[in-house]
């Protein structure tokens, strides 16, 4: 009796020993997972941009979102701002977070970036532009053509310059939002917009044109990439490799093409998804 008692007393022990030790180990897990998390709720900002987000609508970016709230286990307090804000709040200090984020050398000095979209922009020209404009230069050419665009937005470095050429020469209209951006533009406020598939769908729709317009790819070499931006403020640079490794998981599992496949269609969201 007295031998099976120590062997009961002994299991006993080992058992609760046991249960100490995966109590420990699943309390470092969880002080692990919580390494990329600041003290701090995140301040994480949307921007409303067709597929990627609509407010009371979702979209891409929302979706991300919830898959990152879930895996990271952080606290997040989310907002909806003009972009051109939100990139001056996260550079400031004032938000740690932003989806779809363009990188730029400006940017990389203030965020840290995770990537997971590959897009593409195009030339949208409207109904009154002559035929025979065809080409970024004949465009450039023609002095009374306009065109407009999003305060802050940034599309590829050929684009780009395109912008600030326009804009030298008073020929460029910024807004602060794409609503504005496609309500002007089908009332012919200018001429023509660098557009992304994953906005213009959405907002051609809401706001046709009065008229035939054409898609042109002045830039054909160049595909954008977008992602995460995480404050340096905010984030060690330890913390911001934790954010990227999660988003390669996210794209490595698939849960990234699932999200794109589920707003964009299976052959549309294989495109977009970043691969590095």
């Amino acid at each position: 009796m007295n031998r099976l008692l120590k062997s009961i007393v002994h299991i006993g022990l080992f058992g609760i020993g046991l249960g100490c030790s995966m109590d420990i180990f699943s309390a470092q897990a969880q002080q692990t997972e919580r390494t990329l998390c600041p003290k701090q709720a995140i301040r994480f900002a949307h921007y409303e941009m067709g597929a990627l987000y609509v407010k009371d609508r979702g979209g891409i970016d929302d979706d991300v979102l919830r898959e990152l709230m879930k895996r990271s286990h952080c606290d997040f307090n989310v907002s909806v701002l003009p972009r051109a804000r939100s990139w001056y709040e996260l550079e400031e200090g004032n938000l740690d977070m932003l989806a779809s984020g363009v990188p730029t050398p400006e940017r990389e000095k203030f965020a840290w970036f995770a990537p997971y979209l590959a897009d593409k922009k195009y030339v949208i020209l409207g109904p009154t532009v002559p035929a025979n404009i065809t080409t970024m230069d004949a465009f450039i050419a023609h002095p009374k053509l306009m065109m407009g665009g999003v305060r802050s937005f940034k599309y590829s470095p050929m684009y780009d310059a395109l912008v600030e050429r326009l804009e030298a020469t008073q020929r460029m209209e910024q807004v602060g939002d794409l609503d504005t951006l496609y309500r002007m533009f089908a009332r012919g406020r200018f001429d023509a917009t660098i557009a992304s598939p994953l906005a213009y769908r959405y907002y051609l729709e809401k706001h046709p044109a009065l008229g035939k317009l054409r898609f042109l790819d002045w830039d054909p070499s160049s595909k954008g990439v977008s992602g995460l931006a995480l404050s340096k403020k905010t984030f060690s640079a330890k913390q911001a490799k934790q954010w990227q490794a999660l988003m390669r998981e996210m794209i490595k599992d698939g849960t990234v093409l699932q999200i794109l496949t589920r707003h964009l269609g299976v052959d549309e969201g294989k495109l977009l998804l970043y691969s590095n």
